[in-house]
């Protein structure tokens, strides 16, 4: 009869020591997980929020500058857009936000073209790009940068021609 020594032998140990080292790593990687995940969630709704205002801005400035707004958009080719800059007098900003640390384009498309047949009237399309997490230095919000991150807002504002 072999009688055994009371304690854990090395390879004991040794496994012991590695499904403990496993289970730590495995925690600290779900931990990394979900703080990646909530970080990106907060981006999400605040970036959705700054998208909102500016299409907001533009719809305050169409209302504002009726006629302008709507002789403009009129002169863009079918379904080609200009930046919200070439607007007369346009009072708000795009490019970069210190603030959010994002980037945001603005363009207004003519899209009258998605009109019904035979209807008179404009539409025009807004467009909001918002992009951040650049790769590299500081952001100058070039378009030919590379963003980890994008996304896109769009709506629609018609007239009614009288």
């Amino acid at each position: 009869m072999i009688l055994r020594q009371e304690g854990q032998s090395l390879w004991e140990v040794i496994i012991a020591l590695t499904l403990a080292g496993l289970i730590a790593l495995g925690l600290v990687r779900l931990t990394t997980s979900a703080v990646k995940s909530a970080r990106f969630s907060l981006d999400q709704s605040q970036i959705t929020a700054f998208a909102q205002e500016k299409i907001a801005e533009v719809i305050n400035y169409q209302n504002d500058h009726y006629i302008d707004f709507w002789n403009t958009v009129e002169n863009i080719p079918s379904d080609a857009g200009i930046a919200i800059s070439s607007f007369i007098d346009y009072p708000y900003t795009d490019g970069y936000n210190e603030t959010l640390q994002i980037c945001s384009k603005i363009t207004i498309f003519n899209s009258s073209s998605l009109l019904p047949q035979g209807s008179s009237g404009l539409m025009a399309k807004i467009v909001v790009d918002v992009y951040w997490d650049k790769k590299g230095d500081e952001s100058d919000c070039r378009i030919d940068d590379t963003y980890l991150h994008s996304l896109q807002f769009n709506t629609y504002v018609t007239k009614k021609n009288d």
